[in-house]
């Protein structure tokens, strides 16, 4: 590290400037972007597939799985399978969180693709809800 570069560092840590704050927010940033241009891409398809495992997605080393909008004919819930800025369960469209998922499904996906413990419990979260649904309006049987 050069003499400039130390000096910087020392006097932004003097003046307590938060660099892992900093960090982080730019790691969100970068994170969201991913999702928005795969929410956009996918926001007017026919969410005939039950899920989407987009690897490399926006041309970046992220993978984003792609789940139906419920009661919608279009559009996915993307979110990344593993973040790293916080928060870890990133997910868009923020209007429309509510996907639908099935067991099976998840048990697809967590065989084959690498998720943070905590895009787990957002997505087994829905679970839940999906089977309180079905049984509560006897729809499907499991």
């Amino acid at each position: 590290m050069k003499l400039n570069q130390l000096l910087i560092y020392v006097l932004l840590v003097v003046s307590g400037c938060d660099i892992q704050g900093m960090n982080n927010e730019f790691t969100n940033k970068t994170e969201y972007s991913i999702l928005q241009v795969c929410e956009y891409k996918y926001r007017e398809v026919e969410n005939d597939e039950p899920y989407m495992v987009l690897k490399n997605a926006a041309k970046s080393d992220k993978t984003v799985l792609a789940f139906p909008i419920r009661g919608k004919a279009t559009g996915y819930v993307v979110m990344l399978a593993q973040a790293e800025g916080i928060p870890k369960d990133k997910a868009m469209p923020e209007a429309d969180l509510d996907f639908v998922v099935t067991k099976r499904v998840f048990a697809e996906i967590k065989a084959t693709t690498p998720l943070s413990q905590e895009i787990v419990q957002f997505i087994e979260a829905h679970i839940v809800l999906l089977c309180h649904i079905r049984m509560r309006h006897k729809i499907l049987k499991y």
